[in-house]
């Protein structure tokens, strides 16, 4: 009988060892858990605010590319008609005779 009890005595304390284990790894497991949450969390806002930033900076670009464009049919414009011009002067009979 002393056996017995004394197994018996065995086997809580072996059944109290592994649940206080068990409990413990449950709550690292509960906080690595929310450890990995809050770093999500974050690597989120990163994202966010990294994607943000590139659509600001591609709409300047964008932006600068229309005004560059636009100064360079501006440019093109102008010298075609400028080309007209000099076209039309050299195409006229030059007259230096001083008329009397």
């Amino acid at each position: 009988e002393k056996k017995l009890k004394a197994r018996v005595q065995e086997l809580v304390s072996a059944l109290e060892r592994l649940t206080k284990s068990s409990e413990i790894r449950h709550q690292q497991s509960a906080e690595f858990v929310n450890d990995l949450k809050r770093a999500n969390s974050n690597l989120v806002a990163a994202y966010e605010k990294a994607k943000k930033k590139h659509q600001n900076k591609l709409k300047k670009l964008e932006s600068q590319m229309m005004a560059m464009v636009e100064r360079h049919e501006t440019q093109v414009r102008m010298l075609k008609q400028r080309i007209a011009l000099l076209e039309e002067e050299n195409s006229r009979p030059h007259t230096n005779e001083t008329s009397l």
